[in-house]
């Protein structure tokens, strides 16, 4: 009998140690050395500026004093958000007590002080203080995130960790409300910090464009000298995920190859011209579908942006400068066959707008966003009606006459039978109008809305104290938080222009 005991015993070892292993081989994520890469973007300080304005409130006489840390007490979701907690109790001063937080599941019986649509009770929150806790109530387990954020703005902002209210009742006007993020020469920890500007921002979806940046092995000949390890990119898009909002990958796969393609030694014949990619070049397209395949395999993404905008050739001087204009044949070839690729995945199409845009027949908008000429816009009906199209407009006419605010081309792709969004930039009465603009269209086909960065971020010079870069970055992730958030507040013309005076 003791024998049998002792077998037992080391059977029982046995299936311990490798039940560890093969647990530490899942969690672990995969080491990365970036110390011999030459980043730009090291050093991000955290976000200074507020979280989107909440709809009520109830304030209180006396303002409640939240000194310990944030301890998650009882939770109805399955979700324990450690990283949201963390993120709260950074600067909270452990020799106090500890705070208690509770997470109460709403159900179908509750009525919100307003009448909401669907998606918006996906995203309601209810949070309420008291002196001995707090407790956050929602519909889902993805409101919790932004109800969490919203707490972390009020404990950790200037005014200390006084709260004088009773209780928030917030909900977003706009469905999708994604930042994008450019992950060029920057530091995998500073691109984290970044994060946290989005979390606060109460977005819901990153657009992480890795262009160049990013050692993919199909794109290893190709990639900047900067690019960022394929496991520290991993670990940027578990990181997203773990602050409840979703990834959406963005690469150029036809123009804008000055970045990328034409950095590899004989790659001349893979463009049609300095900046576009050849369609009738067989050879690009093992590599395109090796960078779509690892990038599958990587983090599973339900979306996938193509890019496919400003083509060369949409006005004389370019033609001058990269080459002839890619003609409209090959585009829409090339456009099917992505397609039918990234489809036979499973993985949903986002590409830009612009090509499809003829500024004849948009007259009262700004042209900026504009680019196709007759055969190109003609296009429009051979796209599958699953792409859904990133319709970008970052500039008003600086002539206040001329100044309309039209997006018309908003409902031009909706009445077509696309899914869309709307893309703003930097300017802020632009974001104000075309959220708005969205917003009153009350179109289920409108997915919401995409707050673009582009350089902003970095241009290489986050790290000098000269730069306003980073400030810059600020001003468009917090104009379009608020923007998109409550669509439904804005007021104008002139939506928040400066150089816009009204009579």
């Amino acid at each position: 009998m003791k024998n049998f005991y002792l077998l037992l015993f080391k059977i029982i070892s046995i299936l311990v140690i490798s039940c560890e292993a093969s647990c530490q081989n899942y969690l672990k994520t995969e080491a990365y050395s970036v110390d011999s890469i030459p980043y730009k973007g090291t050093v991000v300080p955290q976000p200074t500026f507020a979280c989107p304005t909440f709809k009520h409130k109830n304030t209180s006489s006396l303002a409640i004093s939240y000194l310990g840390p944030i301890e998650l007490q009882t939770s109805e979701f399955s979700k324990s958000y450690p990283q949201a907690l963390q993120l709260i109790n950074v600067h909270q001063d452990s020799s106090y007590d500890n705070i208690s937080l509770h997470i109460k599941k709403l159900g179908n019986n509750f009525r919100p002080i307003e009448k909401l649509n669907a998606w918006q009770k996906e995203e309601y929150y209810n949070l309420d203080f008291s002196s001995s806790q707090i407790t956050i109530s929602t519909y889902t387990s993805k409101a919790v995130f932004i109800a969490l954020s919203t707490l972390e703005y009020h404990l950790n902002d200037e005014n200390g960790k006084n709260i004088a209210l009773n209780s928030i009742e917030d909900w977003p006007d706009t469905p999708q409300r994604i930042l994008q993020l450019n992950l060029k020469a920057m530091h995998p920890e500073a691109v984290k910090k970044v994060l946290h500007r989005a979390w606060r921002g109460h977005y819901n979806g990153i657009l992480l464009y890795a262009h160049s940046s990013v050692k993919f092995k199909a794109m290893e000949p190709y990639v900047r000298k900067y690019a960022m390890p394929v496991s520290a990119y991993v670990d940027i898009v578990n990181y997203i995920r773990s602050m409840g909002m979703d990834v959406i990958p963005q690469f150029n796969l036809l123009s804008h190859q000055k970045s990328l393609f034409v950095n590899g030694r004989g790659t001349e014949a893979l463009l049609y011209n300095e900046q576009t990619l050849n369609p009738e070049q067989e050879q690009i397209y093992p590599i395109l579908n090796a960078l779509i395949d690892e990038v599958d395999s990587l983090i599973n993404p339900t979306a996938f942006h193509i890019g496919f905008d400003e083509v060369v050739g949409h006005n004389e001087k370019q033609i001058e400068k990269y080459g002839p204009m890619l003609e409209a044949r090959l585009f829409i070839k090339h456009l099917l066959r992505v397609h039918n690729y990234l489809n036979k995945k499973n993985i949903q199409v986002w590409m830009w707008g612009d090509m499809f845009l003829n500024k004849d027949d948009f007259p009262k908008m700004q042209h900026g966003g504009l680019h196709a000429n007759n055969a190109y816009a003609a296009l429009i009906d051979q796209v599958p009606r699953d792409v859904v199209i990133c319709d970008w407009h970052y500039k008003e006419y600086r002539i206040k006459a001329k100044r309309n605010y039209d997006y018309s081309s908003l409902n031009y792709f909706v009445q077509h039978g696309f899914s869309v969004y709307g893309c703003t930039y930097q300017e802020k009465d632009v974001i104000n109008a075309f959220s708005r603009s969205a917003y009153q269209l009350q179109s289920n086909a409108v997915q919401g809305m995409i707050a673009t960065t582009w350089h902003k971020l970095l241009n290489g010079t986050i790290d000098s104290p000269k730069s306003d870069h980073l400030k810059a970055f600020d001003d468009i992730a917090s104009t379009s938080a608020e923007a998109f958030w409550n669509a439904s507040k804005i007021k104008g013309p002139p939506f928040g222009d400066p150089k816009h005076k009204t009579n």
